[in-house]
């Protein structure tokens, strides 16, 4: 009975230790898999420096604070100073700004739910935010009580709609309690608190999911409509907060009798205390809209083109983690499996988004040409006629002030290469001082038939001082007419301004800019214009012939067609017709769903490697001892001959490490002195790492995350460059004393469309906005040695079967919508790094696209950084492969798990340099950052186990011995066992 008792107790303890082993060994290759994730929560690293000598000063990036708590404080004024300048108040009948410590009621359940920022990547500590009943008493408001902790005390149910396998979506409907549910409790209290009723309305996105369209998320739902009513019976002023990155459908505005609407996005997390302050006239909201709000949400010509499209020859297999498995059938019947691939969107509506098209559509149907004014495209629009008042609720570039500004266009002279701006703006107002911003759009000639062009281009603009009343300011805006040409994909193949006149405009907003250029052209209400403008703000300039811009002025190479596959009619002739304001009613888009894939089609989604010829047999030299540094290099020219000799020094080892391992990371590389960097993810800053109380000295980690940013369509809606830059410099703060130094972030995408889930992480439906935003978003962060891998490199512009989605698109819609902000970023913002998208471009992967990012990211655009893909499960097989990745130009790989690029390399010698050609870009950009301080040449990088490895593998090992030890002693019981029992049988036949 012992025996066998010991012998349960063994297999017990073999048991356990063995489960304890399995656990600790995952455990193991999980947290070294994610090494840098978890090196930056417990404030530990992989390496550390040996000084052989003295070193002089090595702090490169300098921190402007001396303590953590100050640059936290610091940022948080900066979240609460974009606050104020990109909150916009659309409309307002004297109601704001409210007394001082006014009794308010807040309505809605949104209300007590604050969306800060977005989903996923998006995401905040909101543990320190406040929400904003808190921001409001803080600033001195009296809030209802009795109808908050109603709100609080409601749990939003689980969302039970349908959840598509294939493609989910991420909002499907809003939650509102019904005003029925209200008890008399809820009711009375609005006499105590009855000075003003603010209702907020929410709207919320995130990554990997478009919002619904299905239910019109973004229109007003009939629980805010009941809540809107029920409001306006019981007060008499209304004010509605519009918490959305996502533009909200307008037209319900007039129905109700709304008397103030103060857009605020995202706030971040410590906007909420400025919105307070906006409410009571503390502080003067001077934003101005970055999107479009129409009346409907439905109604631009990109929404009919919008969502999930499927190859009609394709079958879902199924899905593992990001990768969707397809199998296609081509004309021969044969089946080929291609991952991620079965998704398509066509961008018929070409260069008609946002503003682009309803501005375009409104001055057409004013001088009565391209059937403007007829059926097609209306969704608001009385008598089926296409109106602009009806389609349209708020503009572009609009915005309005608790004050009045008067602008005067001073000047605008032309010497047909510059155009120089001369505006003065004056408060016009007696109480309030403020800031404004001076627009300038222009409009190039349209001929019928040939070039696209809208109407109104956004060219520049500029933000004035605070202004106060009967103050004035003079701005100098100037304009590159390279910057206003068009690309001309069809004929001259290259970008074009043609002859004819030129018009440039101010206004608020870009229907105000479109007015004013119709008065200067004679028009007027009575020619169907829905008010007249005012010639005298609008300027011309007549350009006598045309003119090719056929090389790029900061590169000074040539600028031609890349992208001819990338336009469905490249598969299949004219089988799109994109929208031209020649005839708006016969090439209004169509849905173009249920396309079949051709066999060319399937060949290039296939995204296949072909071994390429390196042009010379010479090896490659690894391993040598030169005895350089990165550090020395960290201001040399990207040809500078000693790169060369630096990556000789590189094992291959190394260099597969550097390309294939980027995950939160740059890999350290012992042979050039190198540490690595640390990178974040996050369009609000970096808001998933720790500050540390001293990160000159491995200072350990604090409790508190760095601060999250308000959404990028606030940033983007202050329209002011020194504050986009000095936001920037602040996330290099967070970086200085994060130890970060790669930030995933921000994005400049284009809104497309209003669905989008991602557009709270970009900044505008306009190219120009945004990518003058992001340029000074940029340099502002790497001013401070944080680099920004700005995303998603390019037209990721829909969420929906974003891994591997076709995108197809003509050239021009291509380089004027989806790439010009990256261009800017690039050429102007001076960026060392950038972001690939998961989407394809027609029918080659962003990041095996030869022409995207080497043709024109290099040749034409001269950029010199490093290009990192977006998460990639470890599929070296998968469309994000490293072979067509590497001879596409992709840099880096952001891998879970382990890929096998070194199983490649020892049969191709191009696939090797490659490998070597971005290790040498990986590096340039991470020599540009904080990651070289504390560096010299008599510093030496010698790898070290942190505490925790050390304790994963120590418990490794005990439970392996454990285990073995265990083993052994049942094997031996066993045997022991065994021949007892032999003997006993033994004796027993004796």
């Amino acid at each position: 009975m012992k025996n066998n008792t010991r012998q349960m107790l063994l297999r017990a303890g073999a048991s356990v230790t063995s489960l304890v082993m399995v656990l600790s060994v995952t455990g193991t290759y999980l947290a070294e898999a994610n090494a840098s994730k978890v090196h930056s929560a417990l404030g530990t690293s992989s390496v550390k420096l040996v000084s052989d000598g003295e070193t002089g000063d090595t702090e490169y990036f300098k921190s402007d604070y001396s303590s953590w708590e100050d640059e936290y404080e610091h940022a948080k004024q900066v979240n609460m100073d974009v606050q104020e300048e990109g909150s916009v108040l659309l409309e307002n009948d004297g109601t704001l700004p409210l007394k001082k410590a006014a009794n308010v009621s807040l309505f809605s359940w949104s209300s007590a739910n604050i969306v800060y920022g977005g989903t996923g990547s998006g995401g905040i500590d909101t543990s320190k935010a406040p929400d904003l009943k808190t921001a409001m008493e803080d600033e001195g408001f009296n809030v209802n009580p009795v109808l908050w902790n109603y709100y609080k005390g409601i749990e939003k149910p689980e969302d039970t709609s349908d959840q598509d396998t294939i493609s989910p979506q991420f909002s499907s409907s809003v939650f509102e309690p019904s005003v029925d549910e209200y008890s008399q409790e809820v009711l009375d209290s609005y006499k105590e608190y009855g000075d003003a009723a603010i209702v907020v309305l929410s709207r919320t996105g995130g990554e990997g999911s478009d919002l619904d369209v299905t239910n019109q998320y973004l229109e007003l739902q009939q629980s805010e409509k009941e809540l809107l009513s029920h409001v306006q019976e019981n007060f008499d002023k209304v004010i509605v907060l519009l918490n959305s990155s996502n533009a909200l459908a307008m037209g319900w505005v007039d129905d109700y009798d709304v008397d103030s609407v103060l857009w605020i996005g995202g706030p971040g997390q410590e906007g909420l205390r400025t919105v307070a302050k906006m409410l009571d006239g503390e502080k003067t909201p001077s934003g101005k809209l970055a999107d479009t709000y129409a009346a409907n949400s439905l109604s631009s010509p990109a929404m009919q083109n919008f969502g999930e499209y499927l190859y009609s020859n394709v079958e879902f297999v199924d899905q593992q983690i990001d990768t969707k498995n397809f199998v296609f059938t081509n004309d021969a019947g044969e089946s080929i499996p291609i991952k991620n691939a079965g998704a398509y969107v066509v961008e018929a509506e070409g260069i008609y988004v946002g503003y682009k098209y309803y501005e375009t559509r409104y001055e057409d149907t004013v001088l009565k040409q391209g059937n403007a004014d007829g059926s097609a495209g209306v969704f608001a629009s009385a008598d089926n006629k296409w109106n602009y008042a009806d389609e349209v609720s708020y503009p572009f570039g609009y915005g309005l002030s608790y004050t009045t500004f008067e602008q005067k266009l001073d000047s605008v002279e032309c010497d047909g290469d510059k155009a120089v701006i001369k505006v003065s703006v004056t408060n016009t107002g007696d109480t309030y001082s403020g800031k404004d911003v001076v627009e300038v759009y222009e409009q190039a000639p349209y001929i019928d038939g040939g070039v696209e062009k809208a109407s109104v281009q956004l060219c520049g603009f500029a933000k004035t001082d605070v202004l106060a009343p009967g103050e004035s300011q003079q701005l100098t805006v100037e304009v590159d007419m390279q910057d206003i040409a068009s690309y001309d994909y069809q004929n001259d193949k290259t970008y074009v301004l043609d002859a004819g006149d030129y018009y440039f405009a101010i206004g608020n907003g870009a229907h105000e800019a479109i007015n004013n250029i119709l008065a200067a052209k004679g028009k007027t209400v009575d020619d169907g214009m829905d008010q007249d403008g005012d010639a005298d703000k609008a300027g011309k300039y007549e350009l006598e012939e045309k003119r090719l811009v056929s090389t790029d002025k900061y590169s000074g190479n040539e600028v031609t067609n890349l992208f001819e596959d990338a336009d469905l009619n490249h598969y299949y002739d004219d089988e799109v017709t994109y929208l031209s304001r020649s005839d708006w009613k016969n090439t209004w888009p169509k849905t173009y769903s249920g396309i079949k894939a051709s066999d060319e089609m399937i060949e290039d989604l296939e995204n296949n490697y072909t071994a390429v010829d390196a042009g010379t047999e010479e090896p490659i030299t690894y391993g040598e001892d030169n005895g350089i540094a990165l550090v020395s290099l960290r201001e040399a020219d990207f040809d500078d001959p000693k790169w060369d000799e630096l990556l000789n020094q590189m094992t291959l080892n190394e260099q597969i490490e550097l390309v294939s391992n980027g995950m939160e990371q740059t890999a350290p590389v012992m042979s050039i002195g190198f540490t690595g960097t640390n990178d974040s993810d996050g369009p609000g800053g970096l808001t998933g790492r720790k500050y540390l109380t001293d990160p000159k000295d491995d200072g350990s980690v604090t409790d508190t995350l760095a601060v999250g940013y308000n959404s990028s369509v606030v940033i983007a809606s202050t329209w002011n460059s020194a504050m986009a830059y000095q936001r920037g410099a602040s996330v290099g703060e967070d970086g200085l004393w994060t130890s970060t130094e790669g930030w995933w972030g921000p994005g400049a995408n284009t809104h497309r469309t209003p669905y989008s889930g991602r557009n709270f992480e970009y900044y505008s439906e306009d190219a120009f906005l945004g990518g003058t935003i992001g340029a000074n978003d940029v340099s502002g962060a790497l001013s401070k040695g944080l680099r920004s891998y700005f995303k998603h490199f390019a037209a990721n512009d829909q969420e929906s079967q974003r891994h591997g989605l076709s995108t197809f698109a003509n050239e021009q819609a291509l380089r004027e919508i989806y790439f010009k902000q990256f261009q800017k970023v690039v050429q102007e913002g001076k960026t060392v790094s950038l972001m690939e998208s998961f989407n394809r471009i027609g029918c080659t992967w962003a990041g095996g696209d030869y022409a995207l990012c080497t043709e024109l990211l290099r040749n034409e655009w001269g950029f010199e950084g490093n290009v990192e893909t977006d998460l990639n499960f470890a599929d070296p097989e998968g469309w994000m492969n490293f072979r067509s990745g590497l001879a596409g130009g992709t840099d880096q790989w952001l891998l879970v798990g382990q890929g096998n690029l070194k199983d490649y390399v020892e049969d191709d010698l191009n696939l090797a340099y490659e490998i070597r050609n971005a290790c040498h870009r990986i590096l340039y950009a991470a020599s540009r950052t904080s990651a070289m301080n504390g560096m010299d040449e008599n510093v030496k990088v010698v790898s070290v186990k942190a505490w925790w490895e050390i304790t994963l593998f120590t418990v490794d090992i005990i439970s392996a011995v454990l285990s073995l030890l265990l083993y052994i002693m049942i094997i031996k019981e066993d045997y022991t066992k065994k021949k007892v029992i032999t003997a006993k049988g033994d004796n027993k036949h004796e």
